[in-house]
């Protein structure tokens, strides 16, 4: 049991300062690398189906084809703050920033298109954030940002009511999610070691006794 107590330590103190690492961009995420949600800000949905991600701890937007396959990933420099998302006419995602009041428009590959600076009015107009459905009329479906213990997923909910799990964060990842449960493992870790270490310290001293 100290074994595992030992693990889970590790393993939370690992997803803790590898997630951190990533959003202070000590490290550098690679596109085609995918991330796990933890806290998802945003959900949107192209022509084609792909589904588009805000995650905002990471300040990243993932992309999903309609299979909920992921297709590559896109940073968003939103300086510490909020941003909201939005797959505009041309069929282009835009994100707006709340702290440094800036537009980014990306093209079909994730590159980006243009980049607009002191547009406020923008982020007031891509509604709330944190909204947790889109709904998509070319398909007549609602896509639904859920929770579990395991984290967010997207389910999408057809209009006859038949719901399916698209998107979910593979298990392996859920460790290294932010800013939770990497916290909460180092905690639970040092409650199991101190408390085994307690039982093996009262049968030691039992055994002690009868000797």
């Amino acid at each position: 049991m100290r074994t595992i107590a030992a693990l889970l330590v590790a393993i939370g103190c690992i997803g803790w300062f590898a997630g951190f690492a990533v959003v202070l961009g000590v490290v550098k995420i690679p596109a085609w690398f995918e991330l796990p949600f933890g806290a998802l800000g945003g959900i949107a949905v192209d022509s084609d189906g792909n589904i588009y991600c805000g995650l905002q701890y990471y300040s990243r937007v993932q992309v999903y084809d309609s299979e909920g396959d992921y297709i590559r990933g896109i940073f968003v420099d939103r300086s510490g703050g909020v941003f909201r998302i939005r797959i505009n006419q041309n069929d282009e995602l835009e994100v707006a920033t709340a702290r440094n009041d800036k537009l980014y428009r990306f093209g079909k590959e994730g590159t980006l298109v243009t980049k607009l600076s002191g547009v406020p009015h923008y982020f007031d107009e891509f509604g709330e954030i944190g909204e947790t459905q889109y709904h998509d009329e070319r398909q007549n479906a609602t896509y639904q940002i859920r929770w579990s213990p395991f984290g967010a997923y997207i389910a999408k909910r057809s209009v006859s009511g038949e719901t399916k799990v698209i998107v979910r964060t593979p298990f392996l990842k859920w460790l290294l999610m932010g800013p939770f449960p990497p916290w909460f493992l180092p905690v639970v870790g040092a409650i199991m070691f101190a408390c085994v270490s307690k039982l093996l310290l009262k049968k030691g001293k039992r055994e002690k006794g009868k000797r």
